[in-house]
């Protein structure tokens, strides 16, 4: 799977021991994340991002491609509300 130059970019500071952080629905562009021992960056990470029921309470749930709490526990995180 190619990834993204955002990925690449985010992965690298990370394992360089540089902070990658994100905001609102900006912790939906760490699930591509890799990290250089193939680990997704999330897992094993509290990562704070909407949950399922805001974006059910603000019409969205069926619009996004994605829930974004369901994506980052797939990806191992554990989703804590924001």
């Amino acid at each position: 799977q190619k990834r993204s130059k955002l990925a690449r970019i985010a992965g690298g500071v990370y394992d360089r021991g540089g902070v990658v952080a994100a905001v609102c629905h900006g912790p939906a562009g760490l699930l591509g994340v890799t990290l250089a021992d193939g680990k997704p960056l999330v897992a094993g990470k509290k990562v704070a991002a909407f949950t399922n029921e805001e974006e059910q309470a603000v019409g969205l749930a069926e619009t996004v491609p994605f829930l974004l709490a369901d994506a980052l526990e797939e990806k191992g995180a554990t989703h804590v509300p924001g």
